[in-house]
């Protein structure tokens, strides 16, 4: 078969591959307070014209909607159908989701155009309206994570094999498969990430001569930060500096910016409009402080969440490393990153810009969410918060194959081991709220795999080197 052909094949089966998974991920309900608090907001904007969602029908359930088809949450969460969401914030009088606005509105738009066209009501027909945002938004938002990746696979010359192992990695071992399943910021997030990274990878490979990639960057960038208010001042930081490492032109740092800035406004303005303040509305503590909330002053993410700095410490290992919730374990295929990371730092013609915008955005999330949060970011499956993370991480490891292409069966035997506890926690969903199952079986068996296939390597290294 061709170069050419292999292509076509490639991307063929990449598109039709995950748009299928969109297509069976997307579940017709709200399965935790999360998603069912976006929802609200998005029914309450078009419905009922207000950011207030007091009348959603993801606030105010019936309470007998166990056997109910048309119910707005799953039917064996029978606390959940009966409570609504509890994601909320009690500001003069009325409730408002704890998320950010921005997002909503741009859901709301899509919602609004689909009622048109079909007539479709939310109160009406949950199942449905759950469906199609899960589609649209977590769905999509995984397709444009794959492709953005193969394209950035594609832009850096990857070979084919690695390159295929990378994005297939990607695709189907990671916590991107069960984030797909049902409407969260995260995926969307990723997403964005994921984009960035192609656009600034084909800016750098150009030489910076494509002004177009610097807008589409610099517009990415502004969409970016109001997606996570943790995550979303780091992106634009470490960005910004990946510009002006690269371009050397306060112009051209000034136009991203610029780019960025009508996102930056309209959240800011719209945050003002529900809660009164620019920062956070959801990190002003006398609005989650109503009858019956679930949240207080310990356990509210914001400011510093520790008792002493060992504290710390062992919260921040923890987020990457500890069983039911650690970004690492929970992706396996990352732990190549580890030693990846070590032999790129240590390669002077590894050390592009990219490469330490990358390094600094997983490092700057984890650190300032390790400061912030001691709550693991809730009942959902790995931390949340670090979706995104996984399109610099794979970037990285995108880079190290490149150098080392002969680590490729090495990322081949976590992708094996990743992808089956990936199908697991997609069978269960974003919000689980206990340790996968089988995940210590998949996560010291590719461990133990790796292993092998490391002291393998060295062994026919070794007489290699006697004999010479």
């Amino acid at each position: 078969m061709s170069p050419s052909s292999q292509k076509r094949l490639h991307i063929s089966a990449l598109l039709l591959g995950s748009i299928l998974i969109a297509v069976i991920s997307a579940r017709p309900y709200a399965g935790s307070w999360n998603d069912g608090s976006r929802l609200a907001t998005v029914e309450s904007l078009v419905d009922y014209h207000t950011w207030s969602i007091d009348e959603s029908v993801f606030v105010r359930t019936p309470g007998i909607i166990t056997k109910n088809w048309k119910a707005a949450y799953p039917p064996d969460k029978p606390a959940l159908a009966a409570q609504g969401t509890l994601d909320k914030l009690f500001i003069r009088g009325l409730y408002y989701s704890d998320k950010s606005p921005l997002p909503a509105l741009i859901m709301a738009g899509v919602y609004k155009m689909i009622q048109v066209a079909t007539g479709l009501k939310a109160a009406a027909n949950p199942p449905l309206f759950c469906y199609l945002m899960a589609l649209i938004f977590s769905g999509g938002s995984y397709v444009v994570a794959v492709f953005c990746m193969d394209g950035t696979m594609g832009v850096l010359g990857l070979s084919w094999k690695p390159r295929l192992f990378v994005v297939w990695s990607f695709a189907l071992a990671t916590v991107a498969l069960p984030y797909a399943r049902e409407v969260n910021n995260h995926i969307i997030l990723l997403a964005v990430f994921s984009a960035i990274i192609f656009f600034a990878t084909g800016y750098a490979q150009s030489g910076g001569s494509k002004q177009w990639r610097l807008v589409m960057i610099g517009t990415l960038m502004g969409i970016g930060y109001p997606i996570d208010l943790g995550t979303g001042p780091i992106l634009v930081l470490c960005v910004t500096a990946l510009i002006a490492v690269q371009t050397r032109s306060p112009d051209k740092v000034a136009l991203a910016l610029i780019m960025a800035f009508p996102w930056f406004l309209l959240h800011h303005l719209l945050n003002y409009k529900i809660g009164g303040v620019f920062k956070p509305a959801n990190a002003v503590t006398e609005y989650l402080l109503w009858e019956g909330s679930p949240f207080n002053a310990g356990n509210i993410t914001g400011g510093w969440a520790h008792k002493n700095a060992w504290d710390f410490l062992g919260y921040a290992v923890c987020l990457l490393f500890r069983p039911k919730q650690g970004f690492i374990c929970n992706n396996i295929p990352l732990y190549l990153c580890i030693p990846a990371a070590v032999l790129l730092l240590r390669n002077k013609n590894a050390r592009s810009p990219l490469v330490w915008c990358s390094l600094a955005l997983i490092f700057g999330t984890w650190l300032i969410y390790a400061i912030t949060s001691n709550n693991y970011s809730g009942a959902c499956v790995s931390i949340r918060w670090f979706v995104p993370l996984l399109a610099p991480f794979y970037f990285l490891l995108a880079v190290f194959l490149k150098e080392r292409p002969e680590y490729a069966i090495d990322l081949l035997i976590l992708t094996a081991w990743g992808a089956a506890l990936a199908v697991v926690t997609w069978s269960e969903g974003p919000w689980l709220q206990h340790v996968p199952r089988g995940f210590a079986v998949f996560t010291v068996g590719a461990l133990a795999s790796w292993l092998g296939w490391r002291l393998k390597c060295h062994l026919q290294i070794r007489p290699a080197e006697s004999r010479k």
